[in-house]
């Protein structure tokens, strides 16, 4: 395998996602720039990679003539790709995840990622949770009157209390930024075909979304998004998930493209009830009411090839299938998706099947 000098290719896509200046909300539109992979479109494949930093000439890949993408090893190319860890992560025209923008900090005792205190703080228009929770009572009592006369069956009494919390739970985590509430269009109960509430919405003002030139999209999926309130702010006053957060100082990891997920394949066009409740009742088995992660930010996610499945290699494999193509479905049954090609539509807060009972 051979390193040369990153040439300038022809064949390349812009895209544009954010929020342009509504009110309080600061515009921010991203731009990210895409080439045509050449080696890989030779032998057939149409998959984009961003801005070309070296060309690598591998055997590896001349054997997705007599099978599948799937087929390559994907570890290895991570491996080989890791000496360009400093200029990747240097790289302008990418997402940066939440740890780089200093918004996340890593809680060494139960290893994982939690919001970081000096972000997430008044000076920057977040709320405490007791602030939001003051703040929010005039909203609630008014959208709880509201949900109440369009979907009574959901207040039915066994299951009263639960909706309410739920209700309650969304507004206040709304209100841990309050700028966002220009962008919420409507609050809605998401109801099973017996009538029983499974989920709060919120609908929200889509994104930016633009391609240029314009992009065919020829599979799309239905994802969620377990997360914290304060993550779900920042996700929804920006207009993306941002990808999956890696030590930028730990050299064997790479900066993802693309961040974690529940999905379905949807049947039907737009957001269709029967879709919603299959994702819903997925991402309510890893979140939901009763676990630290009970915001779900759902959308839609698009993709210019059909997905693959991680073979083996885990996370380190997810990530690099994803630097070339646009969604990947995990070994462990989660999904990722190219923050970039990813529109969110609905805040959820998901109930809790036993307490509706």
């Amino acid at each position: 395998m051979s390193e040369v000098p990153a040439e300038t290719q022809e064949k390349s896509v812009c895209f544009k996602l954010g929020r342009h200046a509504q009110q309080s909300i600061s515009p921010r539109i991203l731009e990210i720039v895409e080439f045509k992979h050449p080696q890989l479109e030779r032998l057939g494949y149409h998959v984009w990679v961003s801005h070309p930093l070296a060309r690598f000439s591998s055997t590896q890949f001349d054997t997705v003539q007599r099978g599948t993408l799937k087929e390559l090893d994907w570890c290895g190319l991570y491996s080989t790709v890791l000496r360009l860890h400093t200029d990747l992560y240097q790289n302008p025209d990418r997402i940066a995840g939440g740890f780089e923008m200093g918004r996340l900090i890593e809680e060494p005792r139960q290893q994982k990622w939690i919001p970081n205190k000096y972000h997430f703080c008044r000076a920057n228009g977040y709320q405490t949770t007791d602030e939001a929770k003051r703040m929010s009572r005039h909203w609630y009592d008014y959208v709880l009157e509201d949900l109440r006369t369009r979907h009574p069956a959901a207040f039915a009494a066994s299951r009263v209390d639960h909706v309410e919390e739920g209700i309650q739970t969304l507004i206040e985590s709304f209100m841990q930024y309050p700028d966002n509430s220009v962008l919420i269009d409507d609050f809605q109960i998401l109801t099973s075909s017996t009538q029983m509430p499974l989920a709060i919405l919120a609908l929200v003002q889509p994104p930016y979304f633009r391609s240029t030139p314009k992009v065919h999209f020829s599979h799309r999926f239905l994802f969620g998004h377990n997360t914290q309130a304060l993550a779900m702010c920042d996700i929804v006053r920006e207009g993306f998930i941002r990808p999956s957060s890696c030590d930028f100082a730990d050299k064997s990891w790479l900066p993802p493209t693309s961040f974690y997920c529940r999905a379905v394949v949807p049947n039907h066009d737009d957001f269709h009830k029967s879709d919603m409740e299959r994702l819903i009742k997925m991402c309510g088995k890893y979140g939901g009411t009763l676990s630290d992660r009970f915001v779900c930010i759902l959308g839609e996610a698009f993709s210019r090839q059909a997905h693959i499945r991680t073979p083996q290699g885990g996370v380190m494999a997810d990530h690099m299938i994803t630097m070339a193509v646009d969604s990947v479905h995990g070994a462990d049954q989660r999904w990722a998706f190219r923050s970039h090609l990813s529109k969110i539509k609905y805040v959820a807060v998901i109930l809790h099947e036993n307490k509706l009972r």
